[in-house]
């Protein structure tokens, strides 16, 4: 919830930003996000599917309907997330509040429909009918949480000050609280559906937009610290370690069942597997991750070809 509410105050304010500005250009925001989406997200697909065959000796009979409904960003929409990668649920609500905020904002920018050829509109009409169509099926509470973000991009709730911190971290606390006890009393049915979990979750994300102006700024003695350098490090594989974090855990799950006592021994192994999982994240950050700016410059090509054509 609290990267929904991030995502929506990094991407979204930005863009209501840039249509107040008068300088979204439609074209360069759809390549930005699919170049940021899918140079690590391709590349991820494929790494599930070769830990859960090397986990299970085989794979399963429907992987092609699931690797190209994950692949379009369907899942939780009409299929499951992929065979041991199920953290890419909220993959699938990124991609269409992104679809969303960039046909709203095609639309309120400056756009001339004399300008726009008849096949760029149906293309843009057809998106804004799927996007809709994905997030009505999807769980509107997370839409919401993403939009609180993006709204205090430019104007947040209340100025940073230690009593609205104070403030914003207690309302934290009870939303998780809330949220928790909503799911664990629907005992599983429609877990996130329930009032409890919903208000709960609300409360989450009002409680982080509290806490963003202080979350944005830098921090006294600690700005320009190693602390503060360490962080840009860590951010720059973070999506990579979402990624394929879950596929390593579920192969290594098959080499060691997981302990069912805390030891020393189930200590040590619990963190080399952590080590094992960012280690390979790092490592797929440097083969695709990384990359993301040569895609991006490539896309910027091709609109510029087709813009001269």
């Amino acid at each position: 919830m609290i990267f929904f509410v991030l995502s929506g105050y990094l991407v979204g304010g930005r863009v209501i930003e840039r249509v107040n500005n008068h300088t979204f250009a439609p074209g360069r925001y759809f390549s930005d996000r699919v170049s940021r989406i899918y140079t690590p997200y391709l590349p991820a697909l494929v790494l599930t599917v070769v830990c859960v065959y090397f986990a299970n000796g085989q794979l399963p009979r429907n992987i092609l309907a699931q690797l190209s409904c994950n692949a379009a960003s369907f899942q939780e929409v009409f299929c499951a997330p992929l065979e041991g990668n199920p953290s890419l649920w909220s993959l699938s609500y990124e991609v269409w509040f992104y679809a969303l905020a960039g046909v709203l904002a095609t639309f309120l920018s400056q756009f001339s429909m004399v300008k726009k050829t008849w096949k760029e509109l149906a293309l843009l009409a057809a998106l804004g009918l799927i996007t809709c169509w994905a997030l009505s099926i999807l769980n509107s509470v997370y839409l919401i949480a993403w939009l609180i973000g993006a709204l205090v991009y430019r104007r947040p709730l209340f100025p940073a000050s230690c009593l609205v911190n104070v403030g914003g971290g207690l309302l934290l606390v009870v939303g998780i609280v809330l949220s928790q006890l909503g799911a664990a009393l629907s005992k599983g049915v429609n877990e996130h559906q329930g009032l409890l979990y919903v208000l709960g979750t609300l409360l989450v994300s009002a409680a982080v937009a509290l806490l963003l102006p202080a979350l944005a700024r830098p921090y006294g003695r600690l700005e320009g610290s190693w602390l503060l350098d360490l962080g840009p490090r860590l951010a720059a594989f973070s999506y990579t370690l979402y990624l394929v974090h879950y596929p390593v855990f579920y192969l290594m799950r098959s080499w060691h069942a997981p302990f069912t006592a805390f030891t020393v021994e189930s200590f040590f192994l619990f963190w080399i597997k952590i080590l094992i999982s960012i280690i390979t994240a790092w490592l797929m950050y440097l083969g695709f991750e990384r990359n993301t700016s040569h895609v991006r410059s490539l896309l910027y090509g091709k609109l510029q070809a087709g813009s001269s054509i």
